[in-house]
């Protein structure tokens, strides 16, 4: 039996006493003004469980409880990570314990300084929503191959197997009641293990920031952009992995970029999604966009949308686009669809003070690492001088 339902049943025992005449009438008012009081209360709060759980289901905004000086308890939104406070709190935070001078100081809000006890109560200080997104865009803007990678998410080291070769009891077609053949496969296992990567930038003592909005643009400028521009390097330095990257024969030498050096490579490459070819700028426009097929056509076709400034153009049936971690004379054709990536840890900030010279030094880590699933998805082609 609950409270409530005990109340109840003692606001009806002193109903039949009255009834009866029996009992001290004082004291029996006193003990139903308290229990009415008190079931009340209890009433109230069943009430406000009910609407709690409704906003819940119906996936409206988290509340949490602010005291008044009336002593009424009321209802606030829920600091939001996304927002203006917890994101000025952020880097106040970092550069206080870094002791960097923000014009303005560091010296949080209210606001802000509950935006940031809120979301970090549990966890370490997250990276604000508004600069992952500007993170965001900025690999969306310059790392071409990252941007079309399905990147994983998982924590831990796993493999993938990968299918080799059926060398017998492929499907084929057989008369009734004849068997197949037994099938022989040969498989391996393409390790996704992790790779830790690293930049770090340093500001002298007496170095201030202007503001907020600068000493966040320093640190998405100078360090998180060097770590998403070494993971997009790291992808083509892993399709010539010596064990999981691609096939010898999956690699061209030629002079100079011809239409048959780039139908042959069209013609050896194999997997999933859409074809890509990636080179740098100078590669594109000095090589890729002059080249004709056998009676003087254009093989290249400017982009002429909008959208995607990195897409140049295409040829044949593969989008061109620049991607600047490609050196000069250097063009791969591929899949990326066929390309296994996962990120065990994303980029996060670290601070520290080297005390012998009083200098902030701000550290960038992250955990990456991608191979092709298949040793066939892309060709790299190696042109005129980059021969060497």
């Amino acid at each position: 039996m609950n409270e409530h339902q005990q109340i109840t049943e003692r606001l009806a025992a002193i109903e039949a006493e009255l009834r009866d005449g029996g009992g001290d009438v004082d004291a029996l008012s006193a003990e139903v003004d308290a229990l009415t009081e008190r079931r009340g209360r209890l009433e109230a709060e069943a009430e406000a469980r009910r609407g709690l759980r409704d906003r819940i289901a119906t996936g409206a905004e988290p509340t949490v409880p602010v005291a008044r000086f009336s002593g009424v308890q009321v209802s606030e939104p829920a600091p939001d990570p996304a927002g203006a406070e917890y994101r000025r709190a952020f880097f106040k935070d970092l550069a206080s314990r870094s002791g960097l001078d923000i014009r303005g100081g560091t010296e949080m809000t209210d606001a802000e300084r509950r935006a940031f006890t809120f979301l970090t109560s549990n966890t370490g200080a997250l990276v604000p929503l508004q600069t992952q997104n500007a993170i965001k865009e900025l690999v969306l803007s310059t790392r071409t191959l990252l941007d079309d990678v399905t990147v994983d998410h998982f924590t831990s080291q796993y493999e993938v197997p990968r299918h080799k070769a059926t060398t017998a009891g492929d499907a084929a077609v057989k008369s009734e009641g004849e068997a197949n053949a037994d099938s022989q496969d040969s498989f391996d296992t393409v390790p996704i293990h992790g790779k830790d990567i690293l930049k770090h930038a340093v500001i002298s003592a007496n170095m201030g920031i202007q503001s907020i909005d600068a000493f966040e643009g320093w640190l998405v400028n100078h360090i998180i952009a060097r770590i998403l521009h070494a993971e997009n390097a790291l992808l083509y330095a892993q399709l010539e992995a010596a064990t999981y990257g691609i096939a010898s024969g999956n690699k061209i030498e030629a002079e100079e970029l011809t239409d048959d050096v780039v139908r042959r490579a069209l013609s050896l490459i194999r997997g999933d999604g859409l074809t890509a070819m990636y080179a740098s700028q100078a590669t594109v426009y000095n090589e890729v966009a002059g080249v004709q097929d056998g009676i003087g056509r254009p093989l290249y076709l400017d982009n002429t949308m909008t959208e995607s400034p990195l897409v140049a153009g295409r040829a044949y049936t593969a989008a061109v686009k620049v991607d600047d971690a490609v050196p000069d004379g250097v063009i791969w054709v591929g899949k990326p669809a066929e390309i296994g990536a996962n990120e065990f840890e994303a980029p996060n900030i670290l601070q520290d003070i080297d005390v012998t010279n009083r200098k902030r030094i701000f550290g960038g880590f992250a955990k990456f690492d991608a191979l092709p699933m298949r040793s066939d998805c892309f060709v790299k082609i190696v042109i005129g001088p980059a021969l060497g």
